[in-house]
């Protein structure tokens, strides 16, 4: 029991704004997410942290049995022109030419490849919706996947690309439940509602059945899910999928988001920054200049400073030729 108990509070850690939360005030919680129990359960994406610490308090270890469902992932590298002759369609920004991708995009993608469960830290402007289509069909052979993000916006879009590229694709939030796809995109919200009825008993699909066939998760901005949510879905869920694949253009700052992302995916073991993609032109360099207004108003609270910066008529007639002026100028 002491052993565990190390290695429980190595892998424990303490959330800022615990002190605001009812459970810590009455002394019931002391703040910190644990992510080994007294129990001895954990997660396999930790073991380099456990097997060092029993090490440390001189416990031989013997074997290591591994009971998780194996499945044998050979991945060839791939090219730029992995797409072959496929074009892009009419009404793209790049209607009629080849999909050709960029040096950076095949550089993530083989990573990916020689990683299958990790998340790599990629800016956004990189193009990661074609780096995900180019995944799942390089998946294809080890059955179904899954495309998690953020929020509708990006079903669509992630949709609009695969379609592009031939994929067999369907979507899964709101009022389009689209089944018996390839390859699904859906919304972490949509899978954590899904999994919260089928606990209720009131829905006729089980998560169960919505996620049947599925080896391959890709989640793209992980930072904005839920930590909590997600790593409930990917460690019991989808806790046999063996590709597992997390894209975000920010890691987490706070420790127990990592780990909760860490354990759920796996390391960090890429990162292209917005710096790398200004520089080989792909994203725009930009100035920032600082317009600083004299608002000399003291105001007593945040509403009330809301309401002049929103109604002030002067200061939007202001903010106003400003922005007629730039648009004009094109700076």
């Amino acid at each position: 029991v002491g052993i565990r108990r190390k290695i429980s509070n190595a892998l424990k850690f303490e959330i800022p704004y615990a002190r605001y939360m009812p459970q810590y005030k009455l002394g019931r919680w002391d703040g910190k997410i644990a992510f080994f129990s007294i129990g001895g359960t954990g997660y396999v994406n930790h073991l380099d942290t456990i097997i060092n610490i029993l090490h440390k308090n001189a416990v031989e270890i013997v074997n290591i049995d591994d009971k998780r469902h194996q499945i044998e992932l050979n991945f060839d590298k791939i090219t730029k022109d992995f797409w072959g002759n496929t074009c892009w369609p009419k009404g793209h920004i790049a209607e009629g030419q080849k999909i050709v991708l960029r040096d950076y995009q095949v550089e993530v993608i083989n990573s990916f490849l020689k990683n299958p469960q990790s998340l790599q830290e990629v800016a956004t402007g990189a193009g990661k919706t074609i780096v995900t289509a180019t995944l799942s069909k390089l998946t294809e052979p080890y059955g179904r996947s899954i495309v998690v993000v953020p929020n509708k916006n990006l079903v669509t879009q992630t949709e609009e690309d695969y379609i592009n590229c031939g994929l067999d694709v369907g979507v899964y939030f709101g009022d389009r439940k689209e089944l018996g796809k390839t390859h699904t995109i859906c919304t972490w919200q949509s899978l954590n509602i899904l999994n919260k009825k089928n606990i209720n008993g009131t829905t006729a699909l089980s998560l169960a059945e919505f996620l049947e066939g599925v080896n391959t998760i890709i989640v793209d901005e992980v930072h904005q899910a839920k930590a909590e949510i997600l790593k409930n879905l990917l460690t019991r869920n989808l806790r046999n999928a063996p590709i597992r694949w997390g894209l975000t253009g920010t890691i987490p700052k706070e420790k127990f988001e990592f780990e909760a992302i860490h354990a759920s995916l796996g390391p960090v073991i890429g990162n292209i920054s917005a710096k790398e993609l200004q520089d080989k032109g792909i994203l725009s360099n930009c100035h920032v200049n600082i317009v600083q207004l004299i608002d000399t108003q003291v105001h007593r609270t945040y509403q009330e400073e809301l309401k002049y910066l929103v109604t002030n008529q002067d200061r939007i007639n202001y903010i106003g030729k400003m922005i007629t002026s730039i648009k004009e100028s094109g700076n």
